[in-house]
């Protein structure tokens, strides 16, 4: 088979095409990414739902009516609760522009526990206001009791310096 000639400027024009339509495909993956909040929001999330789920021994004190053996750690003043995961918003000096975003993983009256994305040392104090909580209320002092490292965040145990009212208790969960 013989080439006609100007095959050339097709097969230029073919190479184009595909390489503008690779830039383009990797420009949409770029942006379609998932951000660290974001994925911050999906650890958290998951890290709910396997606290949602009781193991066996919790199973068998319900069918038997036995009141629940609690540890040592447990053994606290306050109820802690699960719940549905609330995004806050977490300032402190600690963190690169001075505030970052969170997420309640559980919450009582004496505190919370809140999915970050940086390490948090034991006993700074850090001021945490849910996100979408009214402009009138303000930030939440706690005091960083734990940090524990997980999957793809830290889980900051938190206890409040003076327990906020109930309104704003409501606002975490």
């Amino acid at each position: 088979m013989e080439w006609q000639p100007g095959w050339e400027r097709y097969l230029v024009a073919t190479a184009v095409g595909v390489g503008v339509t690779v830039a383009v495909l990797a420009i949409y993956w770029w942006w379609r990414r998932p951000s660290a909040t974001e994925r911050l929001a999906q650890a958290a999330e998951e890290a709910a739902t396997k606290r949602l789920r009781p193991d066996q021994a919790e199973i068998e004190a319900a069918l038997e009516w036995a009141p629940r053996q609690m540890a040592l750690a447990e053994r606290r003043a306050s109820i802690r609760r699960s719940g549905a995961v609330v995004r806050v918003t977490v300032a402190s000096p600690l963190f690169t522009h001075g505030i970052t975003d969170g997420f309640v993983l559980d919450r009582s009256t004496g505190g919370l526990c809140i999915a970050l994305t940086s390490e948090v040392p034991r006993g700074v104090v850090l001021k945490v206001r849910a996100a979408h909580a009214p402009d009138t209320v303000d930030y939440v002092n706690v005091i960083v009791r734990n940090c524990r490292r997980q999957d793809g965040y830290f889980e900051v145990g938190c206890e409040f310096e003076q327990t906020p009212p109930w309104n704003v208790l409501l606002l975490f969960g």
